[in-house]
């Protein structure tokens, strides 16, 4: 039985979450356009939601790596421990912002999510590519 429940792992320009705990999410993309190659991007917010079936976990270590079209890694990979609340159902958010994320060449590039270092909660794919002219 899988133990967690990914609902939704984004990529966008900007995400906070409320004092209240809700997510706000601005300017999804799945693509993004360069002239030239090597390239970055300036800033993005890689942002999820997943629940957790196990009434019983205290807190989950997430893992997040960034692969290129080659299926190698790029970078280190992140880490975020989340904790949750006694008594409160194990639903969690995560944000990670990235500042100047490179790449290489076009292709199909994807943020790879797991917890606990074991299960994979998802993967979020996107494409790096060339303006048509």
């Amino acid at each position: 039985m899988k133990k967690f429940e990914t609902n939704y792992i984004l990529l966008c320009d900007h995400a906070a979450l409320d004092s209240g705990g809700k997510m706000n999410i601005n300017g999804v993309f799945d693509i993004i356009y360069s002239k030239n190659f090597p390239t970055f991007h300036p800033k993005a917010f890689l942002v999820g939601n997943f629940k957790v079936s196990d009434q019983t976990t205290k807190e989950v270590m997430l893992t997040i790596e960034l692969i290129d079209p080659e299926g190698n890694k790029l970078g280190k990979d992140t880490n975020m421990n989340i904790k949750f609340l006694e008594g409160r159902e194990k639903r969690a958010n995560f944000i990670l912002e990235i500042n100047g994320i490179q790449f290489s060449k076009p292709g199909e590039y994807k943020f790879v999510i797991s917890a606990d270092s074991k299960e994979n909660l998802g993967e979020y794919k996107f494409q790096v590519i060339k303006p048509q002219e």
